[in-house]
């Protein structure tokens, strides 16, 4: 009788592979079933859903990720207390700064956006070497009282990544609100159109853990709710807080001896794993790290996607109510082309960000792999074409 189940316990368990793998290879090429874009276990991830998916994924039956978090958050809550004396003789704190710069404005006037950018150099300033970036997004280090929950890292999205979010949802890319002269944004209301550049970096960690990927991972992270805001899962209302992982280094950094180690040692697998990351999470900008001492895997430490309410159901938080009007650089013949409103986007766009993310990972990771690993991310390619 045991002999007699185990066959077929083998059987059904052989019948359910064949049937998964038929799946994935018959499947439509813009959700794949398991590698549905902006899905969870099945389900669409929303900004109404995210907050609690990314707990119940993480945080269950995962004591030691619980703790984290606590030890995260009162990090974090100490972080924001902190005071400044600013030039104007005035405290101020690290709270005052990350609401100032967090909460929509009325307006995308151009004298508010270049207040906030002075906002950030004046933060940026204040937080002096723990600031780790130069970019345009803050991304701060704070240091634990001991060794038990480690120093965690808050990442602040920035006026400038947001004004182009809000305003492409009249035009298709409006750039750094600094560095070009703006259209006429008198009808854009950011207060209407919440943006979720920050938590997107959850929706990602929860598309990496359902590709079940061994060389590509993402460090623990969790949403701290800033005090005195909506109980929203935006970014006025969250900041993200990442584990901070001594170490780590952009593989960009390396010597091209080091990254053709790494990613030969990866072999075929390695492969598979950094194409699914970049195809099903999907990842516009692939910029990984990787600790010299056990380069087995990249870690993605900025997984954050340019998202808000649009009309793209392709990203992460579609909601219904606002219709957008975009462009697409092709469809009107200019890829330079800034300012046409009017016309729907075309699915071409980017087909979701991998269209940009797999050219840039095959340049940053794949041609230093063997000739077979470049074959096999081909073929890949090929397979799951757009």
């Amino acid at each position: 009788m045991f002999t007699i189940r185990c066959i077929q316990s083998a059987a059904t368990f052989c019948l359910f592979a064949c049937a998964s793998m038929y799946a994935l290879e018959t499947a439509d090429k813009t959700t794949n079933y398991g590698y549905g874009y902006g899905t969870f276990n099945g389900v669409q991830i929303t900004s109404e859903n995210l907050l609690q998916l990314h707990v119940q994924a993480c945080g269950e039956e995962n004591a030691a990720y619980e703790d984290w978090c606590r030890h995260a958050r009162s990090l974090t809550a100490e972080w924001l207390a902190k005071g400044h004396v600013n030039d104007k003789g005035a405290a101020v704190s690290n709270l005052d700064y990350v609401k100032k710069l967090l909460t929509p404005p009325a307006t995308m006037d151009i004298s508010e956006a270049r207040a906030r950018v002075q906002i950030e150099k004046n933060l940026r300033q204040e937080l002096g070497q723990t600031v780790l970036n130069k970019g345009s997004n803050l991304v701060a280090r704070m240091a634990a009282h001991n060794d038990a929950g480690g120093d965690v890292v808050v990442r602040i999205p920035s006026t400038a990544n947001r004004w182009v979010l809000w305003g492409s949802t009249k035009y298709y890319d409006v750039h750094y609100p600094v560095r070009v002269a703006l259209p006429d944004y008198s009808d854009i209301k950011p207060q209407e159109i919440p943006t979720q550049q920050g938590p997107s970096m959850l929706a990602y960690a929860l598309r990496i853990k359902q590709l079940e990927l061994e060389h590509v991972r993402i460090p623990d992270m969790c949403a701290v709710h800033i005090p005195d805001t909506p109980e929203q899962c935006c970014d006025a209302s969250q900041v993200i807080v990442q584990r901070f992982e001594p170490g780590l280094v952009r593989f960009s950094e390396l010597k091209e001896e080091k990254r053709t180690e790494i990613i030969q040692d990866m072999g075929e697998k390695g492969i598979t794993d950094i194409f699914k990351a970049v195809r099903f999470g999907p990842l516009f900008s692939p910029k990984m790290c990787v600790n010299p001492q056990s380069p087995i895997e990249l870690v993605l430490t900025n997984p954050e996607q340019p998202n808000h309410t649009d009309n793209r159901k392709e990203i992460f938080f579609y909601q219904k109510g606002l219709e957008a009007a975009f462009a697409y650089p092709h469809d009107v013949g200019d890829p330079r082309v800034e300012t046409a409103p009017g016309k729907c986007m075309s699915n071409k766009y980017y087909h979701h960000a991998a269209i940009d993310g797999l050219p840039r990972a095959y340049d940053w990771y794949i041609k230093y792999g063997t000739q077979k690993q470049q074959e096999q991310w081909e073929a890949l390619s090929k397979k799951y074409a757009f």
